[in-house]
């Protein structure tokens, strides 16, 4: 009896089997005539007439066979309201309001019936011709206005940024025409740039300004103790040094008690164009001539000072 078995990989050239097993996993000796073939192309194996397939295993007919548990189903539950409920919480909303409508209109007809003429009026006014639901809003500013307040703030700009007298003055003159117009709108702007101005320069004036070249003002001289009065003063009228150098200049003079460095502070408060020189002035004025007043932004009055004190200032030095 021959069986025919598919193609095997040779484990070598001529080489036999040792032993076969079948699907059944059942082991089974073979002859020792079996062989394989160099091509592998088809594999004969000669088994004798006395051998026989062992039998299946009997399997009782009241054995129970296990089957798997089934996969535990999920039930998702949907929790809300149907659309009948939804409908009728609708039509038990509008019962309850038109019995809270009837109840007020029983208790209070005269209340009622005005609501209801209201009502009825809007439900029938001529939406075309009714007049205009009124809106509080303020107005935008005039062009006039927004104009003066643009030119406000650049006065303030540069008086600050550049310590621009011109421009503080202007801000001065406009106060002064404002002074009987409190309810001007541009009376507030000019007010609030002046005191942002002041207090600018009322925290630069702690400040000590940055020492003088003294070699490029005065020949031969090492420091600033070694610069003649004299020098010191043509720095600080002397337009052409620069608006720190004149600080500085104006600072040193705070000391110095004589008739030229006064008269040199004073008119510098007068008609100096930057105002932190002003500023500087006026702290060494101060301290030079005893002058009792505190706003450095004040010509007038130092001026009106000055005139009445000078006479005795200067005889006493």
């Amino acid at each position: 009896m021959a069986h025919q078995l598919p193609p095997r990989r040779p484990t070598g050239n001529g080489q036999k089997f040792d032993s076969l097993r079948y699907s059944d996993n059942e082991a089974a000796t073979p002859p020792a005539s079996v062989g394989v073939p160099d091509d592998m192309t088809g594999l004969v194996v000669e088994l004798p007439d006395s051998f026989e397939r062992p039998a299946a295993p009997m399997v009782p007919p009241d054995a129970q066979i296990p089957h798997p548990a089934p996969a535990p189903q999920v039930v998702q539950v949907k929790r809300g309201f149907s659309g009948f409920g939804v409908f009728c919480m609708a039509i038990f909303a509008q019962l309850l309001l038109i019995g809270g409508l009837g109840t007020a209109a029983y208790f209070y007809p005269d209340e009622a019936s005005k609501v209801l003429d209201k009502a009825a009026q809007y439900l029938n006014a001529d939406t075309e011709n009714a007049a205009p639901e009124v809106v509080h809003w303020t107005p935008p500013e005039p062009e006039s206005t927004l104009g003066a307040r643009i030119q406000i703030l650049e006065l303030e700009d540069r008086a600050i940024v550049r310590g621009d007298r011109t421009a503080f003055s202007e801000l001065q003159r406009q106060a002064k025409l404002l002074e009987s117009d409190s309810a001007n709108p541009i009376y507030d702007a000019v007010h609030a740039s002046l005191v942002r101005v002041r207090q600018l320069y009322q925290v630069s004036a702690q400040n000590t300004p940055p020492q003088l070249d003294a070699q490029a003002i005065f020949p031969g001289a090492e420091a600033e103790p070694d610069l003649p009065t004299a020098s010191v003063i043509q720095v600080l009228r002397d337009r052409r040094h620069t608006a720190h150098s004149r600080e500085r200049a104006a600072y040193l003079l705070a000391n110095v008690n004589t008739p030229p460095a006064q008269k040199a502070l004073f008119n510098t408060i007068q008609d100096d164009p930057n105002l932190q020189v002003v500023v500087q002035a006026f702290s060494s004025f101060r301290k030079s001539t005893g002058y009792p007043g505190h706003d450095c932004f004040d010509s007038e009055a130092v001026e009106s000072w000055w005139y009445q004190n000078a006479p005795k200032i200067l005889g006493q030095n």
